[in-house]
This record gives structure tokens, C-alpha cells and sequence, in this order.
């Protein structure tokens, strides 16, 4: 199939699809209202069938396409996608792939942040120590008051008014201590973001270059990646044994969108096998009797 070819759904106008066109990029769905999508050949990951004349189209992005008997020519659209998308999945990573998840080459610097704790010693101080039992001591005061005042009331209420107090006492004690501690400067006032390790990254369509305060750059091509993982940061491993990590930066979260792209085109596309058409028995297909058709003379034998 070398021209693109035009699939018209019939049951588009329940899920917003004119039809679905097999070109040669890839399959462009026509909707009924807003701009066609478009989906590479290379950015297919699998298809599963629901059933003889139903399959589902799994994308790259965690998007999918329904496939049923509303498209016309069923059968020759899901051969044509089976076959374009395991030619373009045994052909390998190309830069064309990097190009389209990527976009242009990109550079991200910076230093990643970290959280230390200053002027620790305001906190140690006998003056806020004190400031703190006192504090303390009021509210344990005030609880005490509200329990004497609970013997007042009847047996059932004061059930009632103890199970209140046993929940409310933590809280209000809770809140006072951290007003306390926030008018004494308390510890999360002396948490500071200071500039940690600086990075670099340099992602093109054929290598990507990671550089590290104090250590060697590291430079690995996009088809290298075997696996992306997240261990506290994202790590890349590498066929030749390497694991490099990226910076905490929120800017590489597109570096690291292809390198879990890369990692699921490595998988191949997935498909199942195509579900038999099961079929009735017809009048056409039962069984032939030999005996069936004898005339009554021939079945009684010949006469006496």
C-alpha cells in the first residue's frame, strides 16, 4: 500500500471520528470537530484484539485507538497497521524517532537545591525553652478546667464529652506548640534552599551528554538505553552495563519522556494473536448420511 488510503468509520459520531487515513508516515485520525491527530508508524506499541472484529491500538504516550467493524475494511486496515508497525519496530531507533519525542536539540544548567538548616542554635536557647513549657502548661491547664467541668454533666454526656476531649486535647496542644515554635523561630523557619551540585545536560537527536560537578562527562546514544528507572532520580541504563543518572530538574522531564520512549521501542510491538470467527453450523456443512436418499423399495430389500 503505497498511496494513503481513507478508512471512513461509520460509528465515528460516537467517538468524535470521521475516519482513519494509513499513509505512509503513519495513521492520521479525521474528526468531526478539531484538527486531526497524527500518530507515527514508530509510535505504536501495541494491539490488542477484544474480539474478532475489535482491537484496541496502544501509543507510546499511554494514548490508545479503538479498532471494530464500524471502520470499513477492517481486516486490511489491522493487517496493514501490523505490518507497518513491526517493519518500523524491527528497523530500530532512528533520529527521526528523537526528533519527534524530542523536538529541537535542547541544553538544560543549573544546580540542583537542597535544603539545609541554619542558625541552629536559636532554638537551643533556655529562653524559648521556657517559653515553650509555659506554653505547654496553659494549654494542659485549660484541659484540666474542661475535665472538671465534664464531672458536672450527666453519666451519658460525660462519655460523650470525654471522647470530645480526647480528640480535641492532641490538636489544640499540637497547634499551640507550633505557634510557639513559629513565633521562636521554630525549625522549618530555618530551612534555607542552598545551591547544591551543578549539572548539565545536552540532548540532540543522536547522543545525549550528562556533566556533573567534580566527575567526567558522560555521553550515550539514545539507542544504548535499555531501561529508565527512578531510584530517588532517574537513571538510564545502558547496554554496555553503564546506569547514568540525571539532575532533579524539573526542566529534563522531556529527556527523561524519551528515554522511557526509547526503553518501550526496545520491547518491539506487542500483538496477540488474531481471535478465530467462530461460525455456526450451517444446513451446508451438517453431516451426510449415506444411507440417506435410498428409496423405501431399496432400503426393505428386494422383493419376494
Amino acid at each position: 500500500m503505497t498511496e494513503p488510503k481513507r478508512y471512513v468509520d461509520r460509528r465515528g459520531w460516537l467517538r468524535n471520528r470521521r475516519a482513519i487515513v494509513a499513509g505512509t508516515d503513519g495513521l492520521t485520525v479525521e474528526r468531526w470537530v478539531g484538527s486531526p491527530r497524527q500518530v507515527a508508524w514508530g509510535d505504536l506499541c501495541g494491539l490488542s484484539w477484544r474480539g474478532p472484529k475489535s482491537a484496541t491500538l496502544s501509543t507510546l504516550d499511554g494514548a490508545w485507538l479503538t479498532l471494530d467493524a464500524g471502520l470499513d475494511a477492517f481486516e486490511e486496515l489491522t493487517d496493514h497497521i501490523l505490518a507497518e508497525a513491526q517493519r518500523t519496530a524491527a528497523s530500530g531507533i532512528c533520529a527521526d524517532d528523537i526528533s519527534r519525542w524530542l523536538g529541537p536539540p535542547r541544553t538544560f544548567a543549573g544546580h540542583e537545591e537542597t535544603w539545609e538548616r541554619l542558625d541552629g542554635v536559636r532554638s537551643d536557647g533556655v529562653g524559648v525553652g521556657c517559653l515553650q513549657l509555659t506554653g505547654m502548661a496553659v494549654v494542659a491547664a485549660l484541659l484540666a478546667v474542661a475535665m472538671l467541668l465534664v464531672t458536672d454533666l450527666s453519666a451519658s454526656l460525660q462519655v460523650v464529652a470525654g471522647c470530645l476531649l480526647a480528640l480535641v486535647g492532641p490538636a489544640v496542644a499540637a497547634l499551640s506548640w507550633g505557634l510557639l515554635m513559629g513565633a521562636a523561630d521554630g525549625p522549618w523557619r530555618r530551612l534555607t534552599a542552598v545551591k547544591g551540585t551543578s549539572w548539565r545536560v545536552v540532548a540532540d537527536h543522536e547522543t545525549c551528554q550528562i556533566e556533573r560537578e567534580g566527575l567526567p562527562a558522560v555521553v550515550f546514544r539514545w539507542a544504548e538505553v535499555t531501561e529508565s528507572r527512578c531510584m530517588g532520580r532517574w537513571q538510564a541504563a545502558l547496554d554496555d552495563g553503564r546506569t547514568v543518572a540525571l539532575p532533579a530538574f524539573d526542566d529534563v522531564d522531556v529527556v527523561v519522556e524519551v528515554l522511557r520512549r526509547v526503553e518501550s521501542r526496545r520491547l518491539g510491538f506487542v500483538a496477540g494473536a488474531r481471535p478465530a470467527l467462530s461460525r455456526g453450523l450451517s444446513p451446508a456443512d451438517a453431516p451426510v448420511d449415506p444411507d440417506r436418499g435410498l428409496s423405501c423399495t431399496t432400503a426393505a430389500g428386494p422383493p419376494h
